[in-house]
C-alpha cells in the first residue's frame, strides 16, 4: 500500500514539472512515463504476489486440518480481492498509455494473472464449499 501511495505521488509530482520550453516538456513526459509505468508494476506485483499466495492455500484446502478449511476460503476470497483492487491500479495507469510498448505488456501479463489466478480462486472456493 505505501509502494502504492509513492508510486501515484510519483506521477503528481512528475505532472507537476515545468513545461515551458521543449526541453523541458520532454524531461516531463519522460517522468511522466517512467512513473506511470512504476504505478503499473507496483499492483502487477501484488496480484503475483496473491497467485503465489493461492498455492498456500490450495494446499491448505487439500491437505490441511479440515477444521480449518472454512479459513482457506476466506483467505481465498480476500486473494481475489487483492488481485481485482491491484489489476484496477494497473488499468487505471494504462489509461493514456495504449500506445506505449512496455505499458502494454504490463497489461498483457495482469490481463493474464487476473484471470489465472480468478479461475484458481473459483476453483478453490468451490473446493471449500464441497467440504464443508
Amino acid at each position: 500500500m505505501d509502494e502504492d501511495t509513492r508510486a501515484f505521488n510519483r506521477i503528481m509530482e512528475a505532472f507537476g514539472l515545468p513545461k515551458k520550453s521543449e526541453e523541458e516538456k520532454a524531461t516531463r513526459n519522460k517522468a511522466i512515463r517512467e512513473a506511470t509505468l512504476n504505478a503499473m508494476n507496483v499492483p502487477l506485483q501484488v496480484m503475483q504476489s496473491a497467485e503465489r499466495a493461492l498455492e498456500v492455500l490450495e494446499a491448505m484446502v487439500k491437505t490441511g486440518n479440515p477444521n480449518s478449511v472454512s479459513d482457506a476460503g476466506v483467505g481465498t476470497l480476500a486473494i481475489r480481492t487483492a488481485v481485482e483492487g491491484a489489476y484496477m491500479n494497473v488499468k487505471i495507469n494504462f489509461k493514456g498509455m495504449e500506445e506505449d510498448g512496455e505499458a502494454g505488456t504490463i497489461m498483457e501479463k495482469a490481463t493474464a494473472l487476473k484471470k489465472n489466478a480468478l479461475e484458481k480462486c473459483d476453483t478453490l472456493v468451490n473446493e471449500v464449499y464441497r467440504l464443508l
